[in-house]
């Protein structure tokens, strides 16, 4: 009878001790940390969220964050251009994080308006045109006639034979009686009204933006698209003389 009563108790303390850490478990944490890169740098707009709710931050400008998370919780962390984490809580009231990069989303820059954006953040239709593979693999005297069937959507033709005539370019649209449906062409920010002012030798880069969104930047001259062209720096040159001839 006594063995039966201390068994009792015993199983009853097991009882209370199971209860009482599952109602720690489930009690609620104010959880802090640090979102960083690989080199250490913070990652700012990193958005940190409980799975399985919709409770969630972002980090600031230091990469920290703070949240609200049952302790036996899970945090995910997500970033555009970092792969997704998912850090269990366990009770820790502080989870900092490293994020690797997404090597998906690295891809190549391109220029549109006042700077440029990667690729795969773009919400307009952009072309970035290959200058070294356009340009460096035959004689190229008139940008124009590089840009042929390189561009799609950019339609190029010639009325006449004439030695330096200007081509009739069309991006957007099919033509109109009055207007001009010309794209803007812009070296460096200055508007050029054709082409064949742009030696093939002096360009770096050239984007064509080939949507109505590009008019929230250049205006309405804009609206039948816009040809950007970046010249090279000089970094590098040499004092040098280069001749170039091709024929």
């Amino acid at each position: 009878m006594f063995v039966s009563k201390q068994l009792g108790r015993f199983l009853a303390v097991v009882c209370a001790l199971i209860l009482s850490a599952g109602s720690m478990l489930a009690q609620n944490l104010t959880v802090t940390g640090k979102v960083v890169d690989k080199n250490n740098g913070p990652i700012i707009g990193a958005y940190v969220v409980v799975m399985g709710t919709s409770t969630g931050t972002s980090t600031g400008v230091d990469g920290s964050y703070t949240i609200n998370a049952p302790a036996n919780g899970t945090l995910q962390f997500t970033c555009i251009g970092y792969k997704t984490q998912e850090v269990m809580i366990a009770g820790r009231n502080n989870i900092p994080v490293i994020m690797a990069d997404d090597a998906e989303f690295l891809e190549e820059t391109v220029i549109v308006g006042f700077g440029t954006q990667k690729k795969v953040n773009l919400t307009g239709a952009v072309s970035a045109v290959d200058v070294e593979k356009t340009f460096g693999s035959k004689p190229i005297v008139d940008v124009s006639k590089g840009l042929q069937g390189v561009v799609p959507g950019l339609t190029i033709t010639y009325d006449t034979g004439d030695l330096g005539s200007s081509p009739t370019m069309r991006l957007r649209g099919t033509g109109s009686i009055n207007g001009d449906n010309k794209p803007l062409i812009l070296v460096d920010g200055v508007e050029v009204p054709d082409l064949s002012f742009v030696n093939p030798d002096n360009i770096k880069s050239i984007s064509v933006l080939k949507d109505a969104a590009s008019t929230s930047i250049y205006g309405s001259r804009a609206a039948w698209g816009v040809i950007l062209i970046a010249s090279k720096d000089g970094a590098g040159a040499s004092d040098k003389v280069n001749i170039t001839y091709s024929n």
